[in-house]
């Protein structure tokens, strides 16, 4: 405690006033100041400091309960003692819920006391003080924490929740306080169960942390950190703290670096695969003009000109062919790279365009085409688009076989709240152990058919481009076949082409 105490004396009876500064000088080595009126005693504690208040009970101008009011009124932080002739217990209860921090009576007994009880007033307001200094730094803490913090009750019932609440539940205080946490109506009933058996373990005195992910009052959905730990009494459980940390975002983002991840691996196969079929359809045409180049020389030295003239045939093909394999290499690196802005176009108008490109073969298979009449607006580069549609029917129309009724029907259908393009023929089909290779570079199920084997390749990439997917859909030999596919920003409604 510190020597250099200053005591108020607030007391009308001067010998009173000379004795209790007799103790506190003799016992506390104290400074002391006294007053004998109330009006002047207020003045006194609103200006000055003081370590402890000696207040008499009764007062001519004013009484000691009304002083000790008006101090709490005035915020007045110091510990006061009610000092009174009137020793009864009505009196000490009076004081101390006025503000007292003590009461003694005067008496003989009472003033021996008096060093004792001024100690023991000035150490519990230091004590109290440093115990408001804590909880006003805890309050802090509390309130300027990054995380929601909730503290619960045995129950689940919300005791005390930071400002963060409000910001990651979207919930104001007096919504939440005395309420269940899992009342609030803002966990999918996925994820209660798991926050019971949760709250649970956590009782029984097992660390918990877990994703949630529940729907604030704004209808956005959020996954939350949450990690927990017990509040205890005594070494008994009296609730639980819960904190909670909004991690949507970091979620979005390793979402994000796992599909970049994804998508980086399948263009790594893609461009393992591609490098494969290039270097062995390359290959083969090479192999031919090589061989035939030393064929050439032989036929030369022996001068016979039928078999120059058919070697140099051979060459030439092998020439023509790496030409359009690298025509068809150079088309196929150009999607993606040379984009046409984007626009909005009727299916339709869409379909009818590579239609015409493609009329020469339909009319010579004698192929019916059967069109949606359904209002679909495709969105995108639509050049590519037509090439989508162009190189599916061209693909259908080539594969035919001997239907004597070849047909060809292009349509939209729904599958949940995903629109899907499809293109189906009545042609030879494709055997279902042959459907994953459809799509590759170069590759021809028939290798005896007209072209490179890139159209396919060309329709995927394009799609996928556009947000898509696309696949390919077969009974077997004989039974047809069917592609089917995607495209983001697709939607049901009649295009500008069609208003105007």
């Amino acid at each position: 405690m510190s020597p250099n105490l200053k005591i108020l004396v607030a007391d009308d009876d001067p010998d009173h006033v000379r004795l209790i500064t007799e103790i506190l000088n003799q016992e506390l080595k104290a400074e002391v100041e006294s007053v004998a009126k109330g009006e002047e005693c207020l003045k006194k504690v609103i200006k000055n400091r003081y370590d402890l208040l000696l207040l008499d009970y009764l007062f001519p101008d004013i009484s000691g309960l009304d002083i000790l009011k008006q101090i709490a009124e005035k915020g007045t932080d110091l510990p006061i003692i009610m000092v009174s002739g009137h020793g009864t217990e009505k009196v000490a209860v009076d004081a101390m819920k006025a503000g007292a921090i003590d009461y003694i009576v005067k008496s003989e007994d009472g003033f021996q006391s008096l060093p004792f009880a001024a100690k023991r007033a000035i150490e519990k307001d230091q004590l109290r003080k440093k115990l408001r200094q804590s909880e006003e730094k805890f309050k802090n803490l509390f309130e300027s924490a990054h995380d929601a913090i909730i503290y619960l009750d045995r129950t689940g019932r919300i005791l005390e929740a930071n400002k963060q609440v409000v910001e990651v539940f979207g919930v104001s205080k007096p919504e939440v306080l005395g309420k269940q946490l899992i009342r609030l109506d803002i966990f999918p009933p996925r994820e209660i169960p798991a926050f019971l058996n949760s709250f649970a373990d956590i009782l029984a005195g097992r660390e918990v942390t877990q994703d949630i992910c529940i729907k604030n009052k704004k209808g956005q959905e959020i996954v939350l950190e949450c990690s927990t730990s017990l509040t205890k009494t005594d070494d008994k459980v009296t609730g639980v703290v819960f904190i909670a940390r909004n991690i949507t975002e970091r979620k979005k983002a390793e979402e994000e670096i796992r599909r970049k991840a994804k998508e980086l691996q399948e263009k790594n196969d893609e461009l393992t695969r591609f490098t494969y079929a290039v270097s062995h359809d390359l290959k083969s045409p090479l192999v031919t003009v090589q061989t035939f180049q030393g064929h050439l020389e032989r036929d030369i030295r022996s001068r016979d000109a039928a078999r120059v003239e058919k070697d140099l045939g051979y060459i030439r093909n092998a020439a023509d062919k790496m030409g359009r394999l690298l025509d068809d290499l150079r088309r196929f690196s150009r999607v993606g790279r040379i984009i046409n802005p984007s626009e909005e176009a009727p299916l339709q108008a869409i379909v009818k365009e590579a239609l015409d490109l493609v009329a020469g073969r339909i009319t010579g298979r004698g192929v019916r085409i059967d069109l949606t009449e359904e209002p679909v607006v495709l969105y995108g580069d639509r050049t590519r688009l037509v090439e989508v549609f162009l190189n599916l029917v061209d693909n259908a129309v080539k594969f035919m076989g001997d239907q004597p009724a070849p047909r060809v029907e292009i349509g939209v259908e729904e599958a949940g709240e995903e629109l899907v393009l499809h293109v189906r023929d009545n042609g030879i089909g494709i055997d279902p152990e042959l459907q994953p290779l459809v799509f590759g570079l170069f590759h021809k199920l028939d290798p005896g058919s007209e072209g490179e084997g890139i159209g396919l390749a060309l329709a995927k990439r394009i799609v996928e481009l556009h947000g898509g997917r696309i696949w390919v859909e077969s009974e077997g030999l004989g039974k047809g076949t069917m592609f089917r596919f995607t495209l983001a920003n697709m939607r049901r409604g009649v295009g500008r082409e069609e208003r105007t």
